[in-house]
Parts: structure tokens; sequence; C-alpha cells
């Protein structure tokens, strides 16, 4: 019971990408965003590609015309791949990006980094990330529980 994957075509029904998960792509004014070996990769509708950005450590998620990365740094931030670029937190290889739970609304992207996330006994807990992306501010808060009601 995993999430679907989806294949993508242009509109002259030639595939662009095939088997991707929602957390790697979004479409945006007619342009598909796609992550390809840790760069944002941009493409038109006819399945050309338009733009990319630079390449990242790690690149965890595409939301919307935004990215959720681990840069060199090593520093997890909020980028648009060109001037954008909000430091959340500093990574830790042994955090667990939960990229089911992220989501934008209102210029504010949610994300949630677990510290000790454990798939057997559904047990998590971390930190709650809001990210402004018009004031460039970050609030965090403790989550614990994540998977219990």
């Amino acid at each position: 019971m995993g999430e679907p994957v989806v294949d993508i075509y242009s509109t002259n029904l030639n595939i662009i990408a095939e088997n991707l998960y929602s957390k790697d792509y979004s479409i945006v004014n007619n342009e598909l965003n796609i992550i390809e070996d840790n760069q944002m990769i941009i493409y038109n509708k006819e399945g050309y590609v338009k733009g990319e950005s630079k390449s990242y450590n790690k690149l965890l998620q595409v939301i919307d015309k935004y990215m959720i990365a681990v840069d060199n740094t090593n520093e997890l931030i909020v980028t648009d791949g060109k001037d954008l670029r909000i430091v959340v937190t500093p990574w830790n290889d042994r955090y667990y990006y939960n990229w089911s739970l992220a989501e934008l609304n209102d210029n504010t992207i949610t994300i949630v980094v677990e510290d000790n996330h454990d798939e057997e006994s559904m047990e998590a807990s971390g930190m709650k990330y809001r990210v402004n992306l018009k004031t460039k501010e970050v609030n965090s808060s403790k989550v614990e529980h994540l998977y219990q009601n």
C-alpha cells in the first residue's frame, strides 16, 4: 500500500518522466518541475527542458516551484534554485525528512523532520518547521507521537 507512481507525457504524447512519486515533481503554470540527479529540471508542456537549478547534496522534495534540499554546507534549506535560499536547520544524516507531511499554504511551507523515525513501532518525534517564503522567517515547534491519534 505505497503511494502510486506516475508517468508524465508531453502534449505530443512523448514520455518526459517515468515512475515518479508526488515528492519528485510538481506542475506549475504549465511547467513540469522534476527532481533529476539532485537538480530540479523544468520542462515546458511540449517536453523540452526550459531550465534547471543548481545541483544540491540531497534534493528531498519539490513543492510547487520550491525545493527542500540539503546543501553542501549540510543545512536543510528551502530554495527556488536561484536567488531564494532559506536555512531551515542544520542537517544530520540520522534525520528523516517526512515528505508526506509537507505542504504549501499562503506563502508558508510546513515541513517535518523526524529525529527518531521507527517504522516498526510507528512512533516518531521531531520538529515541525514553518517557513515563510515572503519574510524568510522560520518558526519551529517540537512534535511528538506523529503517527498516533
